[in-house]
């Protein structure tokens, strides 16, 4: 249904149709606007599992995009600035990802971007089921790409991060593979 996101990845193509607040179009009682951390979380996971996202923003009878929206897709748009890498051409998560997990995944040739909803208070982060072979592994928003520690247990791997979250929305860890 609209507004509705899997719980996991389906095969084929699909999409979720939203809404920035809660109406189709415009509706001038309808002030219950999306901020932009939670339309980007909703893109995040929405790619992570395949789908594309069909965002329905409504004009006023007058062709203007209301302000709240526009402040949450500039949001969208910053956001997009330093993350766009972790988005544009990716495909859905190759690894398996609870519902409940604190973070998505979306990947390319050669990467995995895992996408951080909710920052480690002990700097320690564990993704599991990482099959493939972890060349480094860094934060996408830091401009030199310095390494991160890590380590694997069995399938997992255990990275050293920070201890702030670069970005309280969604921080994107990029692990380089073996391809």
């Amino acid at each position: 249904g609209d507004n509705e996101i899997p719980e996991q990845k389906i095969e084929g193509d699909w999409q979720t149709p939203a809404t920035i607040n809660d109406t189709w179009g415009y509706k001038s009682y309808d002030h219950n606007w999306k901020s932009a951390g939670n339309l980007i979380q909703k893109l995040v996971t929405i790619i992570s599992r395949g789908g594309n996202y069909l965002l329905n923003v409504g004009p006023t009878a007058k062709g203007i995009i209301p302000e709240p929206s526009v402040r949450s897709l500039k949001g969208v748009g910053e956001w997009l600035k330093v993350n766009g890498e972790s988005i544009y051409g990716t495909i859905a998560s190759p690894i398996d990802i609870l519902p409940a997990a604190p973070y998505q995944c979306t990947a390319k040739r050669g990467k995995y971007y895992i996408h951080i909803f909710a920052w480690p208070w002990d700097r320690k982060f564990t993704v599991s089921g990482v099959g493939k072979e972890v060349k480094r592994i860094y934060l996408l928003a830091d401009p030199s790409h310095g390494e991160l520690e890590f380590r694997r247990e069995g399938e997992d791997v255990v990275i050293s991060v920070p201890d702030k979250a670069p970005d309280s929305i969604d921080t994107v860890v990029v692990l380089e593979i073996n391809k």
